[in-house]
């Protein structure tokens, strides 16, 4: 008898933790649409959409008032036709707005904090704002909105803090819901609790800086203690999917997947991977570097994330990305028992 027993509870116990470990395989996966790569980035969508849970449009920036305004890049059916397909998909379509303001001149000023000063600090502006958010949301048909503020700083914590909480209480009440996007390192962070967050973990190398990989899984494991105070346990973690070519006279690159592929090929006998994340890079012999991820790296990082406890990633960004990118996904999704 006691034996039986002692078998049970073992049984009880293997079955407890298989389930453990099965549950904390699940990742869900997510991904941007920008406004200068749309039609690329729609057709990724169309065609390999399944593997997306959320699907956030890049699509709306600030105006000197800190109001948000749609790109001139996107007319009203493009962003309608992005709605239509995520709902196709079953995947929830996301408005992305951030602090970029454009000029009259057409220049862009990315990531100013100025106009959203003046609404954090003032109690009509910050109705009036909101008020203009939930129209766009709930005209088109959006879940939600992710929200990406950033350079916002230090000193406007307390006023940054009180706009969200303000933010997402509102949108609670018509049934939509808010995401604030963390840059990796600086920034202010929302009350916990107040809604979800994603933080960025890349930029690590990129235009500004001398060559190297654009993320690494050390940084997706650093830069979770950014979300891991989140009280509602739905961190995510952005990781970005293009490359860069540092060239010989001093210059910096964006390379897409694909091209970054082709080059790869044509000198797989010079390819090496850092130690960290196994990005591939090639230094050439004129100076260039090119560092990119593929599907190899991702996978690591993938791993990574999963490991550290955040429950989605999004991808920034869709569009110049090959068919194994989505293969690599879809291997990641796990199907619930009994489906």
């Amino acid at each position: 008898m006691k034996f039986k027993n002692c078998f049970f509870i073992v049984l009880i116990m293997v079955i407890f933790n298989f389930s453990h470990l099965y549950s904390s395989k699940t990742i869900k996966f997510g991904a941007w649409i920008v406004y200068w790569d749309f039609q690329r980035g729609y057709e990724e969508f169309r065609r390999f959409g399944e593997v997306f849970d959320k699907v956030s449009l890049f699509a709306y920036e600030i105006n000197s008032k800190g109001f948000p305004v749609r790109t001139k890049e996107l007319n009203l059916s493009k962003v309608r036709a992005f709605v239509k397909l995520a709902k196709i998909k079953k995947a929830e379509p996301w408005l992305t707005l951030v602090n970029d303001l454009r000029l009259k001149n057409g220049r862009i000023l990315l990531k100013e904090y100025f106009p959203l000063k003046r609404i954090f600090k003032n109690q009509k502006l910050r109705k009036k704002q909101i008020e203009e958010i939930i129209s766009i949301l709930k005209n088109f048909g959006f879940k939600g909105i992710d929200l990406d503020f950033e350079r916002i700083p230090e000193e406007l914590s307390e006023e940054y803090g009180n706009y969200i909480s303000e933010l997402s209480l509102e949108l609670k009440k018509y049934g939509l819901s808010l995401n604030v996007i963390l840059e990796p390192y600086k920034g202010p962070v929302p009350y916990w609790g107040t809604t979800n967050l994603t933080v960025m973990a890349y930029n690590l190398h990129g235009k500004n800086t001398l060559p190297g990989p654009r993320s690494t899984s050390s940084l997706i494991k650093k830069v979770f203690k950014r979300v891991e105070g989140d009280a509602r346990g739905k961190p995510s973690v952005a990781i970005a999917l293009k490359g860069f070519l540092w060239t010989k006279e001093g210059k910096t690159k964006r390379i897409d997947f694909k091209e970054a592929e082709d080059i790869k090929m044509n000198n797989i006998e010079n390819v090496e991977r850092d130690s960290d994340s196994n990005v591939p890079y090639i230094k050439f012999a004129n100076g260039s570097e090119l560092w990119y991820d593929d599907v190899v790296s991702l996978r690591k990082k993938i791993i990574t994330a999963r490991k550290s406890g955040y429950q989605r990633i999004m991808f920034w960004y869709l569009g110049g990305n090959p068919v194994k990118f989505f293969y690599l996904l879809n291997s990641f999704k796990v199907k619930k028992r009994g489906e």
